[in-house]
């Protein structure tokens, strides 16, 4: 099991960093493109829009993993420890619980909006929307091996 998410969060962690590359490389080219050269190409915001949105959604499940994402901590520091475990546990059920519906409903928007094309590139709009049920499944993966670790660590 452990080399199974070992495998999934480097596969995760990968695609984050190329999206965030692309993003960061395409911003860059629309910029110098539009100050220098008067000229953006019409595929550059809404590629970067993409790779936003990617990015954006599948690197929440990493934060999930390292406890990274916002949170109240101020009531850590009047609550007994068994009270702050008993929320954590309840917050990850809802994490969990919403990864679920990430993945229902992600995949019908997915699946309708594949009537739409993005402008300037060209493609279905199903390619920006189905970052919603991948995400989700991500979520539900990295809730999953949370579980695991908070299981472990009583």
């Amino acid at each position: 099991m452990k080399k199974f998410f070992d495998v999934y969060r480097t596969i995760v962690i990968s695609f984050c960093k190329i999206c965030l590359a692309m993003q960061v490389i395409i911003v860059v080219f629309v910029v110098f493109g539009r100050r220098i050269l008067n000229w953006t190409p019409g595929w550059g915001e809404t590629s970067a829009l993409l790779f936003m949105v990617w990015f954006s959604l599948m690197s929440a499940s990493m934060c999930i993993l390292e406890d990274r994402h916002l949170r109240i901590t101020l009531t850590d520091l009047f609550l007994p420890p068994v009270v702050i475990k008993i929320f954590d546990i309840v917050s990850l059920i809802v994490i969990f619980l919403f990864s679920l519906f990430m993945i229902i409903y992600g995949y019908q928007m997915a699946k309708l909006s594949g009537l739409n094309i993005l402008a300037g590139m060209g493609i279905k709009s199903t390619w920006l929307f189905g970052a919603v049920p991948v995400s989700g499944l991500a979520l539900f993966l990295a809730s999953i091996e949370k579980g695991i670790m908070v299981w472990k660590k009583k």
